[in-house]
Formats: C-alpha cells, sequence, structure tokens
C-alpha cells in the first residue's frame, strides 16, 4: 500500500468519524430567567399629634421657631408646649398628655394621626405603667377625703382625678367628608369610641389596659394611609377638693402588625370560658358529655373530672375521631350540631357514680 493510498483512508476515517458523531446529538434549547429575589416588605408607623388645651392651641410659632400656645381670640403666642408634633417615630419626651395644673373647668383635645406605609396591618395601643394617685394631700383635700394617703396597695380608688377627668374619644375622619377628617373637631357621624366617660372606667385597679384600634374583632384593617383619633376631657366644674394634687397618667404604645394572612388577629386575647357540666349518671362503660356555651370552642387538653373516673375523654370539635366513630357523632349516638363543640368522655366499668366534667371554651 503506498503513501497516497493511506492518506485517502485517513480522510475517509475523519469524514466516518464526524458523520457518526453527527447520528448521536440531541435537539436542545436554553431559557434563562434572571434576577429572582425575594424582599421581605415593611410595616412602618409614624405618629403625630395636634393637641389644644382651654381654646389654646399648640402650634408652630415660626417667628419663635418653636411650638407654643396659640390664642386665636388675641391672635398671640405665650408659653411653650410640646404636644404637638410632625409625624415621626416617637422618641423618649413625646407625650399627648403633660397637664401639671389642672382644675375644675379646665379641658382639652388632641388629634393623634397613625401614618401606616406599605401595607395593611391591625393596629392596638397599649396603656402601661398606670398610675393613679392621691400624690399629696394638703389640708382642703383632707377635710373632703379623709383617707386621702392612707388607701392600701392595689386600692382602685388611690387618686379621686381619674374618676372625675371625663374622656370622649372617636374616629376623626369626617365621617366621608375628606375636608373634615383630623380636624380636631367631633363632626357628625363618625364613629364614637368613648362617649364621656370617667377616665376611672377603664383604668381604675388596672395597670395596663389595651385598647384595639383596628383588628379582626374591630376592622377592617388599617391601609397604608392617615388614621386620626380625636382624643377630649374635661373635669366638670363641679368636681370638689377631693381631687387636689391627684395625679393620673400612663404610657401609651401604638403597635400595628400585618394583616395579610393573620385574619384572626386581636389586640386582645380572648381568654377561655371555664365551665363545669351538670350532674352525668354514665352506665358502667357508657358515654357522657357537654356542650360549650354558644360561639365558643372546646380547647384541647383542658379537661378535669371531678366526683368518679372516666376511661377516656375526648375534646369533641371538628376534626376530632376515635377509634369507632368521628365528629359530630359520639359513641352514644348523640350528634352535635353546627357550630356545637364540647367534652365527652367513657366510663371504666364503674356503676353509681356522679360525673362532672371540668374544661374550658374560647370565644370564636
Amino acid at each position: 500500500m503506498n503513501k497516497k493510498i493511506l492518506i485517502s483512508l485517513s480522510v475517509i476515517a475523519a469524514v466516518a468519524a464526524i458523520a457518526i458523531g453527527g447520528t448521536v446529538a440531541y435537539f436542545s434549547d436554553t431559557e434563562t430567567s434572571s434576577g429572582n429575589t425575594f424582599t421581605a416588605g415593611s410595616i412602618d408607623l409614624k405618629i403625630d399629634d395636634h393637641c389644644y388645651y382651654n381654646g389654646l392651641e399648640c402650634k408652630l410659632n415660626s417667628t419663635a421657631n418653636k411650638y407654643q400656645w396659640y390664642n386665636p381670640q388675641t391672635d398671640q403666642y405665650d408659653g411653650d408646649c410640646s404636644c404637638t408634633w410632625v409625624s415621626k417615630d416617637l422618641e423618649t419626651g413625646d407625650v399627648f398628655f403633660n397637664f401639671s395644673d389642672v382644675k375644675p373647668g379646665d379641658n382639652g383635645e388632641d388629634t393623634i394621626s397613625f401614618n401606616l406605609t406599605s401595607n395593611p396591618a391591625w393596629a392596638c395601643v397599649k396603656v402601661t405603667n398606670i398610675v393613679d394617685s392621691d400624690n399629696t394631700c394638703v389640708e382642703p383635700e383632707l377635710a373632703a377625703e379623709p383617707a386621702c394617703g392612707r388607701h392600701t396597695s392595689g386600692d382602685p380608688n388611690n387618686g379621686e382625678l381619674d374618676e372625675n377627668l371625663k374622656v370622649t374619644a372617636w374616629v376623626d375622619d369626617g365621617a366621608g367628608n375628606l375636608a373634615l377628617a383630623c380636624n380636631n373637631v367631633q363632626d357628625t357621624n363618625e364613629k364614637v369610641i368613648v362617649d364621656n366617660q370617667p377616665l376611672s372606667t377603664y383604668i381604675d385597679g388596672k395597670t395596663s389596659v389595651v385598647i384595639p384600634v383596628a383588628d379582626s374583632q374591630h376592622g377592617p384593617a388599617l391601609q397604608p394611609g392617615n388614621y386620626c383619633i380625636g382624643i377630649k376631657w374635661n373635669v366638670p366644674t363641679t368636681t370638689g377638693n377631693e381631687v387636689q394634687t391627684d395625679k393620673v397618667g400612663a404610657d401609651l404604645t401604638f403597635y400595628v402588625e400585618q394583616a395579610r394572612n393573620n385574619p384572626n388577629f386581636r389586640c386582645v386575647p380572648p381568654q377561655p370560658i371555664h365551665v363545669q357540666s351538670g350532674a352525668l349518671h354514665y352506665g358502667p362503660t357508657g358515654w357522657g358529655g357537654w356542650s360549650c356555651p354558644p360561639n365558643t370552642t372546646v380547647v384541647d387538653g383542658s379537661i378535669r373530672v371531678t366526683g368518679g373516673d372516666l376511661a377516656a375523654t375526648y375534646a369533641w370539635k371538628p376534626g376530632a375521631t376515635t377509634g369507632s366513630f368521628s365528629w359530630p357523632q359520639t359513641g352514644t349516638s348523640y350528634t352535635y350540631g353546627a357550630g356545637e363543640t364540647g367534652y365527652i368522655g367513657q366510663n371504666d366499668n364503674d356503676s353509681g357514680e356522679t360525673i362532672y366534667l371540668d374544661f374550658d371554651c374560647m370565644p370564636n
């Protein structure tokens, strides 16, 4: 075989290799989605305030470049004030009410604005560190209130100012008229939260209180935007010397929580209602039970049996089951009605026992 023939054979082999390689190729395509990210949303709450005291308005005196009491009758400023500010995160010293010389006949008003950004939210106000004190006992107060300063610890009537400080609160939204929203005035048809009630109605004997602004029971949720609550107060002219030097105060905390995927949020979580059944006379291995009050649901794991012994107990509500039957039908063929829940149990082969079921039911 000469050299030319060898070269020709090499070329044929290379072409054959290419041809064979081509027979094992696959159809293909490529698509790329770039820039995929997850970014957490945000909820940001800012508060502003605008207050009045005895007809004077706390507003910015542009000449003095500070907040002062403005008299609209004389068009004059007199004395510094600190209960009006623009929307911001609250800081130490930002107080809505700071009056140290309140007398019968005094009155005031604050419009507190919630500025919510980014996402719908539920909103609550927490009142903590409540102070209700006689403070000091001057001679006229002692004459009107001989027990001044001698109340026992925890006495809900330590001071009398809260009993004589009348409060009205409302949603200052203009009742559909945007021109009247957040105007420091209780306009017709605006929702009233508190109607000229003594402050003691809400704080007597308490160290903290939670007030819903918007939750699942006081909806709807706040949408991003501005919401105003008006609060006005007065001390009636009929108030006597028993309130002299008394002091009442508290810290206010504004709290918001996302509403999306959180439809059942409550500012004040419901507390379980304790239920004790009537006397139940089971057969030796019989079944008996008791229902929760309307609009409540039985709580798992909160059963106490008194007056007898049971072989088995079950919280009976949607989804509950034993080896032989499922909610709504019990072992005695009793069928729970729509929305009805409770506790059931089976006797442990005793006779002549009187059984009581103690359990908890949570408000819906």
